[in-house]
């Protein structure tokens, strides 16, 4: 989901996501279906807001008995070389009451190495323009090569954004990224749909540690639609 990035009415706006997405959390559970954490997007300007950070901190604590967490994706249009210092030791402070990190689109505009080594994610989402040209051109497929062995020493998840075929999850169990997303697994839908999609009593696994998500060729396609959700 994205929030706006306005400074006057970010913050509101990504609360009033938060909540909407715990009640629809709530609600999946009553009916079977676990989850591990769910993520949307929000700007550094609505992060820098204290009460947001506060009140993300408040409902996180609130959702953490049903083993549920929130993952803050940053990164589309984000300059992170201007960071605010002050903001890096909040960030931590977030990580350390539950709430998870995302560097979005990364490889892509501003969020580079610069961004890897400030903020210290818990997540990498690759651009979908380097899963795009990995089959074709072998730089990229080399430079993706890199980014998933950089993660996997530094105990970080990366996502692979926008697969589309079998041959792309082919080339990414190759080069060692086990999770993804996209049009293959299945598109965007409501809340209500989703649960239809999922089922009663259908767990969706955590992305980091063990028994996270694995993409593998064959899957059916209605297992591709459930588990595009599960890193979706």
């Amino acid at each position: 989901m994205e929030t706006t990035s306005d400074v006057r009415c970010g913050a509101d706006v990504a609360m009033a996501t938060v909540r909407i997405i715990q009640k629809d959390v709530e609600n999946w559970r009553a009916k079977g279906i676990a989850f591990e954490h769910v993520g949307f997007s929000i700007s550094l300007e609505t992060l820098r807001k204290k009460s947001f950070r506060n009140r993300l901190i408040d409902v996180t604590k609130a959702v953490q008995p049903q083993r549920m967490s929130f993952l803050l994706q940053l990164g589309e249009a984000e300059n992170f070389a201007g960071i605010d210092d002050d903001l890096i030791p909040e960030m931590r402070y977030l990580r350390s009451e539950g709430v998870r990190i995302a560097l979005n689109n990364f490889g892509s505009g501003y969020a580079s190495l610069t961004a890897l080594l400030t903020l210290s994610p818990q997540v990498l989402k690759i651009d979908s323009l380097f899963i795009d040209r990995m089959i074709s051109d072998w730089g990229t497929r080399s430079i993706l090569d890199e980014i998933v062995a950089i993660a996997a020493r530094m105990d970080i998840a990366v996502i692979a954004k926008g697969l589309e075929s079998d041959r792309q999850i082919h080339d990414l169990l190759k080069s060692g990224c086990r999770l993804g997303q996209g049009p293959l697994f299945g598109g965007p839908m409501t809340a209500s749909l989703l649960l239809h999609t999922l089922g009663p009593k259908h767990s969706i696994p955590s992305l980091v540690g063990p028994g996270a998500p694995t993409i593998v060729p064959e899957e059916s396609d209605a297992q591709r639609s459930a588990r595009g959700h599960e890193v979706g």
